[in-house]
């Protein structure tokens, strides 16, 4: 089961597992404008209704999950002193309560598999912050501290857990990306610079097959890690970012993405 099929990194891993031969259900607001052959259901995972009409649909199918896949995501850029309620409650909704309630709700059917796993999608930015899009860093952080939770609270039924982290990556996730930040404001031009550079980044960032390739690997070992990030670049850049000093961490970041 993976969520966020519509397009970018879930499809690719819905295409995947689906062309190698396993029964994948996809869940997404939208079906995928590209061609598909999985068991798509559409259902906004922000609305809990939505998820339990999901999963009495799957009931009727089937009465095992083997593998959970949190993909849903999505992106606000801009200052958080232009951020609103309503802003961080969207996007908290997305990123962090709808992959909860999906495991929340799978958890019956991962039980009645004997090697069940949930992988959540996050991100680089969960280790490093990054400035005007400091609350999409805050979230993906929030989705892997539910990860290590869910891991050990979930070891002794062994339901594996782990966090994916990819880093830029090309896919619709730019150009869907909302700038909350107006040009009236005062973070106007860095937040712009800032987005912009973070958007060619991802432009001429990894293809989308180098995180499927990572997860395929996580589902093929007997024991996931705990984390893993996506391409040596970015595997350099977590380990970094523990190994710094927080004051010259913090400065690199800010050269890069907020001066």
């Amino acid at each position: 089961m993976i969520t966020g099929t519509s397009s970018g990194i879930g499809y690719a891993l819905a295409q995947y597992f689906s062309n190698a031969g396993h029964t994948v259900y996809g869940v997404s607001r939208k079906n995928p404008s590209k061609p598909y052959q999985w068991k798509q259901i559409k259902a906004d995972i922000t609305k809990e209704e939505e998820i339990k009409q999901v999963f009495t649909t799957i009931k009727e199918e089937t009465n095992q999950i083997d593998v959970l896949i949190n993909c849903a995501g999505m992106g606000y850029a801009g200052a958080l002193e232009d951020t609103s309620l309503d802003d961080i409650t969207y996007l908290f909704q997305v990123n962090v309560f709808g992959s909860l309630m999906m495991s929340n709700y799978a958890l019956p059917l991962l039980r009645n598999s004997e090697d069940a796993r949930i992988i959540n999608i996050g991100s680089v930015a969960s280790e490093i912050t990054i400035p005007f899009q400091t609350l999409y860093s805050m979230s993906k952080s929030a989705m892997y501290r539910m990860s290590e939770g869910l891991r050990m609270e979930l070891k002794p039924e062994h339901i594996q857990v782990t966090t994916v982290l990819p880093g830029d990556t090309k896919t619709d996730f730019s150009t869907n990306r909302s700038l909350l930040t107006k040009e009236s404001s005062r973070y106007y031009k860095r937040a712009k610079k800032s987005v912009d550079k973070m958007a060619l980044d991802e432009e001429k960032g990894m293809h989308v097959d180098s995180v499927v390739k990572v997860v395929s690997r996580q589902l093929s070992k007997k024991r996931m890690n705990v984390y893993v990030s996506v391409g040596l670049k970015y595997k350099v850049f977590v380990w970094l970012s523990h190994v710094l000093p927080s004051k010259l961490r913090e400065m690199l970041i800010y050269k890069i993405y907020a001066s």
